[in-house]
């Protein structure tokens, strides 16, 4: 696992670029709600095929973190929580899973 951190930082549906395998995306700050935010990781190793595995690191509220589209280049995450409304900057961790077309 290499370790490499984004940090969101305006709003939690700014999109954020990180060109990894792996790592962990830190969302912008703010309360937790139950309506699902959505943005995009711009990532140059994802190919359309890939699986994106998500993961909650930290955050007192618990988070459903939810892959909503792979493309080439990029994938989608929406979050919401289960009902914390804390104010926060959770963390998550990804791992892209290389796929293959059958």
């Amino acid at each position: 696992f290499r370790r490499v951190l984004f940090r969101s930082a305006t709003s939690r549906t700014t999109g954020v670029t990180i060109n990894a395998l792996t790592g962990q995306i830190t969302l912008f700050s703010a309360a937790g709600s139950t309506t699902y935010s959505t943005f995009t990781v711009t990532n140059s190793q994802v190919a359309a095929t890939d699986v994106i595995s998500l993961s909650q690191v930290s955050g007192s509220n618990l988070y459903i973190p939810l892959v909503t589209a792979v493309a080439a280049g990029s994938f989608n995450v929406s979050v919401a929580t289960t009902g914390g409304t804390t104010t926060e900057a959770p963390v998550f961790n990804f791992v892209v899973i290389k796929g293959a077309a059958s």
